[in-house]
């Protein structure tokens, strides 16, 4: 797991398959614009699956690292997770809804813009509501998923952090929806793994599982935001060039 070459050298992976595919399906095979076509299924679905991979690979590292830190730690850490990705989940809602918006408006003039702002309000709406659901649940769940006081104590460490970083686990997938609507699946993907290598390395050297989450878990999701939002201006600067073409 601290082969962190595996997923710099999986980063370029997608690029890659431009350039094979393209003269193979083009040319090679007389496809002509079919080949195109099919060829850039081929890529965004590879980007997703790199954009995905690096996220789970980021999630079984921060275990591995609780499990090295004690079993109590461990259990404690999966808890946390549990009910980090129940408020996920929750955020995925408005994140398909920027995705479909984004793909059938986004290159609009003066669409754009505004979604990413409308995107942004929401975001802190929706994130702080998650934090504010899972504040008030807090007890519940420190009484409800374990009976051992360790498992409890270490739990509660890790609450702080998980409670605070909704705003930014909901910004980042919203954007992430606005861009996937916008095509912008390689740099995503890129952007995503190189988050996971620099994750991984602060979850490496994290002293505690209060440090796995305050500072690897929030390293991962400021990498995928900063990500995000690039590749939304990637958008904006596309919609820019068609403008002047069109002029």
């Amino acid at each position: 797991m601290e082969d962190t070459a595996t997923p710099t050298k999986a980063s370029v992976l997608s690029a890659l398959t431009n350039l094979i595919l393209d003269p193979i399906l083009m040319f090679g095979l007389g496809m002509e614009a079919r080949g195109q076509i099919l060829r850039s299924i081929l890529t965004s679905n590879i980007s997703m699956l790199l954009k995905q991979s690096s996220l789970l690979l980021a999630w079984a590292y921060s275990t591995r690292r609780a499990a090295l830190l004690g079993s109590k730690t461990a259990a404690a850490h999966q808890i946390g997770l549990t009910s980090w990705l129940l408020f996920a989940l929750v955020s995925e809602g408005p994140s398909i809804a920027t995705q479909v918006i984004a793909a059938k408006e986004g290159m609009n003039e003066g669409t754009l813009g505004e979604l990413f702002w409308y995107t942004c309000k929401l975001a802190i709406v929706v994130g702080v509501g998650c934090s504010l659901c899972l504040k008030v649940l807090e007890p519940v769940i420190l009484g409800v998923f374990t009976n051992d006081v360790k498992v409890r104590l270490a739990l509660k460490g890790i609450m702080k952090p998980i409670v605070l970083i909704q705003p930014l686990i909901t910004a980042t997938l919203m954007l992430e929806g606005m861009a996937i609507g916008g095509g912008k699946y390689k740099t995503l993907a890129i952007g995503n793994v190189a988050s996971t290598v620099w994750s991984i390395g602060v979850i490496n050297r994290s002293q505690g599982l209060g440090e796995v989450w305050g500072k690897g878990i929030v390293a991962l999701f400021l990498g995928r935001l900063g990500t995000a939002v690039w590749s939304v201006r990637g958008m904006r600067r596309g919609r820019d060039e068609e403008r002047k073409e069109e002029e």
